[in-house]
């Protein structure tokens, strides 16, 4: 099954006939689209102050919620890069090998 981008995941599981999937995806992202419906969707807004319709509680637990989504994307991306850089220090340390085998760079072969 191929994934979907999130956009697009509710409206592939109506078509699919997936309801409860649909529903269960509307009740994910309701809490942030109703924030974002009073804070703005425009990447800089005028003000600093905003007037929310939404319940006192759930400003705090929407941002705490995607606060912990971008930490866990952050520490992914940090595992990959760290990944990279070992392999990169492996393909050093061979490619060493390789030059030392082979009498180190420049060397002239009799």
């Amino acid at each position: 099954m191929r994934t979907l981008p999130r956009s697009t995941r509710s409206t592939g599981a109506i078509q699919a006939g997936e309801w409860a999937k649909a529903r269960a995806l509307r009740c994910r992202y309701e809490q942030g689209m109703r924030l974002l419906d009073d804070i703005g969707w425009a990447e800089h807004q005028p003000s600093e102050r905003f007037n929310l319709t939404i319940p006192p509680d759930e400003p705090r637990a929407t941002l705490q919620r995607l606060h912990g989504h971008a930490l866990r994307h952050a520490h992914r991306l940090l595992s990959d890069t760290q990944a990279a850089l070992a392999r990169i220090d492996v393909y050093a340390a061979l490619l060493g090998q390789v030059s030392d085998e082979e009498g180190g760079p420049g060397s002239v072969r009799g």
